[in-house]
């Protein structure tokens, strides 16, 4: 009897890995995924404090996602376990990330650890460590991973721009984090869509194909329409008018990392067709935390949680965490191996799903991600009547953004 595979051949289509190591391999990510969770539900309270009851509520529905994503997987359930996972780990990180920035207390005095530029260098440097000590490991279990080569000078071109486009965008992202409330700082972005509609457009057209978009009328409306509800919203959440310099670089740092996500997404469009997603996360990991070093080491900002200190650089706010308490550094380099997870469980979903799945899953988590702050008072509603247009403009801007995706179906 002829084999599975010898008669996909013979029909002339591609062959598959047998039933049970696609979903073997698909259960080993979901499962890193949940791993990394669980110890990042506890991480933040790494230092001198217990857990408290606000950290388990913080952290219940992304753990709630995850666990339901690996049933849904178990029962063979594949697309709608992915989402779930994806759903959990995204508005987990940006939950965490913001926790690292603004809320760990390092002392009496001093609350959050703002390094938002040496915080992804730390990150992607302990990626690669993970990923070194993942293929030792490996070879270590008789079955030595090797990652794929990059052969011509046009791949590493390639891997650079990628690697920079990536730690502009998370870089500026939890800078921006640090800074703005985690609702404002998540309706930017959700206009992702626009971002990288236009930056798709700029880059055809830099390479003489035109400037011709294939997105329609209607989804242009909604996607302007999701911007201009966006800056609605930003702007109810504007703080007094001594508090607005912070607030404002905040909102500059934050669209300035929404256009290099954009600029990521389209050369991760070519990237991953030619290396999976663990061999992605290794090659950006060295020349992303290479990339940050330098804003890390010589930008100077405010640090508005640190009552009666200069403006610092991250390096210096580094080394004035390391002296005063340095278990408070503890989860900052957690993160690092939470970004391995996460970047690798977010390049497996662009390989297994499309990019409308993906963006709606975006849009979903957005709202979810409001939706938990509010409610364990990591944020809070402007106060009246601006706290309704707040909502409104929120609720506008996932609409139009959902709709945008309907349409694209």
């Amino acid at each position: 009897m002829e084999s599975q595979n010898s008669v996909q051949l013979r029909h002339g289509k591609t062959p598959r890995l047998p039933w049970r190591r696609r979903r073997l391999r698909g259960s080993c990510v979901l499962a890193l995924a949940f791993l990394c969770w669980n110890v990042q539900a506890g991480g933040i309270s790494c230092n001198v404090q217990a857990v408290s009851s606000l950290e388990f509520q913080k952290f219940l529905f992304p753990t709630l996602a995850l666990c339901g994503g690996l049933i849904l997987h178990a029962l063979g359930v594949g697309e709608a376990a992915i989402l779930m996972v994806y759903c959990g780990a995204q508005a987990g990180m940006n939950l965490y990330m913001k926790s690292v920035l603004s809320e760990t207390m390092v002392d009496e005095k001093l609350q959050g650890i703002p390094i938002g530029f040496l915080l992804t260098s730390i990150q992607q440097f302990v990626a690669f460590a993970a990923f070194a000590a993942f293929v030792l490991f490996s070879h270590l279990a008789g079955r030595g991973y090797k990652p794929k080569p990059l052969r011509t000078a046009k791949e590493v071109l390639m891997v650079i721009g990628f690697s920079m486009a990536f730690a502009v965008n998370i870089g500026l992202n939890n800078f921006s984090l640090s800074l703005l409330a985690i609702s404002v700082n998540v309706i930017i972005r959700a206009c992702l869509p626009l971002a990288t509609a236009v930056t798709d457009v700029a880059v055809k057209a830099c390479m003489g194909h035109g400037c011709r978009s294939p997105i329609s009328k209607w989804q242009w409306v909604l996607m302007v329409l999701g911007v201009i509800s966006a800056a609605v919203a930003s702007y109810s959440k504007k703080p007094p008018q001594g508090e607005s310099e912070d607030f404002v670089l905040g909102l500059c740092s934050g669209v300035g990392s929404l256009f290099a996500a954009a600029l990521n997404m389209v050369l991760a469009g070519v990237l991953c067709s030619r290396l999976n997603s663990v061999d992605t996360t290794c090659y950006m990991a060295l020349p992303a935390g290479l990339t940050m070093l330098l804003p890390a080491l010589y930008t100077t900002h405010a640090v508005t949680k640190w009552p009666g200190l200069e403006p610092m650089t991250d390096w210096e706010v580094f080394q004035e965490v390391w002296e005063r308490n340095s278990w408070a550094l503890v989860p900052v380099f957690l993160s690092g191996f939470l970004a391995f997870g996460y970047n690798v469980l977010q390049y497996y979903l662009v390989s297994q799903l499309s990019a409308t799945h993906v963006s709606f899953a975006g849009n979903f988590n957005t709202a979810a991600t409001i939706v938990v702050s509010l409610l364990v008072g990591i944020d809070s509603l402007p106060e009246w009547p601006r706290g309704l247009v707040f909502l409104l403009a929120i609720l506008v801007n996932i609409a139009a953004f959902s709709g945008f995706t309907a349409l694209k179906t």
